[in-house]
């Protein structure tokens, strides 16, 4: 059987050590919802620093080619999350 896929989006900037934890326990939420979850600025995060403009916006430039590829259809669902889930 194949699994559903989501796209989540969530705050990266501002308080960033909470900001990712937000982002893990949307991608916790998703995975015990029996999804797939792709959160690719957990990835950028990692890789680039967020308080640099410049490898900032290429993050953020990053994860719109994504959705821009058509990306989003596959997944089939776009979760944009603000607040943190409550378990």
């Amino acid at each position: 059987m194949k699994q559903k896929v989501v796209y989540v989006a969530s705050r990266v900037s501002g308080n960033l050590q909470k900001n990712i934890i937000d982002a893990k326990s949307y991608c916790r939420y998703c995975v015990l919802q029996g999804v797939v979850p792709i959160v690719l600025h957990l990835m950028y995060v990692g890789a680039l620093n967020d308080e640099n403009p410049t490898e900032r916006k290429l993050g953020m430039d990053l994860g719109i080619s994504i959705l821009q590829m058509g990306f989003i259809d596959e997944c089939g669902s776009l979760l944009i999350r603000m607040g943190r889930v409550k378990e």
